[in-house]
């Protein structure tokens, strides 16, 4: 007598052959039980990972870990090339704890398990023991179909929650980084402002506040506000605070209703030949040669008010070369620039080149991540001569 074998037979038959898989082994991690997520390369989750580790409740070493895990999926084609970890490949990790240790750069085995528990805790990871507690693969027709070891189905199905962490917390990092240089940029020109000790006290803190790792974004936004509310209020800062009484006179004579002064002795009128001190004690110093191997840039006429940025940083023009040095050195510290390549390029390309390169460069601070190979760009750039 003969049977046909229809759809259901077919079905019932394919049901019969996979049921002592999971009727022998059960609790083991395998292909058949794993939940579907999209690919994702291993480099793009251990970028999100490292990035929202905070979040997670993840430290450093603990990071490590997921790393070492990560590289033992078999994430390579048979071509050598890497590919993305997807639900089609086995995600439960067998390797032993030495194997797991020397890729974690030498953990021991203590904190191995330590690390392997956090994990666990945090949701990303789910223990497939054996009945020994030993990793071991499940073999069918040559090739693993599960094991007993570590899962990572659970990292891998929230590596969209991660990413998402990664990113907002991405950007809250590049908007504490703007929030940090406005407050030290306007901290700077606070400090000529005529203010109390307690303001004055509070923009010395500034930069030692700013270099807090747990700062946070309304902490920033706070002290930008405050620095706002000063600067606003804050008078002008005087800058010659001794009146000459001759000006006063002269104002007064210029004034179109000042009266005729009849109290004041008319002044002396000098002679048409004057000595060659002309009244003064006049000392005498000594030419210094030019050493030919330093660059001698004469100064610019132009005027410290072309520097848009750092005349509001330094609204007080300096009357010296050494106190136009003093300012580039103390703006290359500010835009992370090291004192000896301040000097160099004072050295090389004059004090007026370097503080005009320095200027370009403190409008554009926030999106710069290298300012002294920006710098250096910008003094050999030929627009800056």
């Amino acid at each position: 007598m003969e049977h046909t074998a229809t759809p259901a037979h077919r079905a019932e038959a394919w049901r019969s052959r996979a049921e002592p898989l999971e009727a022998t082994y059960p609790g083991i991690g395998s292909i058949v039980d794993q939940p579907v997520f999209a690919p994702i390369s291993r480099r793009e989750l251990m970028t999100a990972v490292n990035i929202a580790a905070p979040d997670l409740g993840l430290k450093p070493s603990t990071v490590l870990i997921v790393d070492a895990l990560l590289s033992c999926l078999p994430c390579r084609s048979s071509a050598g090339a890497e590919i993305p970890v997807s639900p089609t490949m086995l995600l439960t990790i067998y390797a032993a704890n030495n194997t797991l240790c020397f890729r974690a750069k030498g953990v021991t085995e203590r904190q191995l398990r330590r690390h392997i528990q956090i994990l666990e805790e945090a949701g990303l990871l789910t223990r497939r023991d054996s009945a020994n507690g030993k990793r071991f693969p499940i073999m069918r027709g040559g090739k693993v179909v599960g094991a007993f070891g570590l899962d990572l189905s659970p990292l891998l199905v929230r590596h969209r929650e991660i990413q998402e962490l990664a990113r907002l917390r991405t950007q809250a990092q590049e908007e504490l980084r703007g929030l940090k240089a406005q407050i030290l940029k306007l901290g700077a020109a606070c400090q000529a402002l005529q203010l109390t000790d307690a303001s004055k006290q509070f923009v010395e803190s500034l930069r030692k506040v700013t270099r807090r790792a747990r700062l946070t974004i309304t902490e920033a936004k706070h002290l930008l506000e405050r620095l706002l509310s000063l600067a606003g209020h804050s008078p002008a800062p005087v800058e010659n605070p001794q009146s000459d009484p001759r000006d006063q006179n002269s104002s007064e004579t210029n004034s179109p209703t000042a009266k005729p002064r009849t109290d004041v002795a008319p002044r002396p009128t000098k002679p048409a030949h004057t000595t060659a001190s002309d009244g003064r004690n006049v000392r005498h110093k000594k030419t210094e040669e030019p050493d030919p191997k330093k660059a001698i840039h004469p100064p610019d006429p132009r005027a410290w008010t072309s520097l848009t940025t750092i005349s509001a940083l330094y609204p007080t023009e300096p009357t010296t070369s050494r106190e136009a040095a003093a300012i580039a050195y103390d703006l290359g510290q500010m835009l992370r620039v090291s004192r000896d390549f301040t000097t160099e390029a004072i050295a090389t390309h004059g004090l007026h080149h370097v503080l005009k390169a320095m200027d370009r460069l403190a409008t554009r601070a926030e999106g710069i991540s290298a300012p002294r190979a920006y710098l250096r760009h910008l003094l050999t750039h030929a627009d800056m001569r």
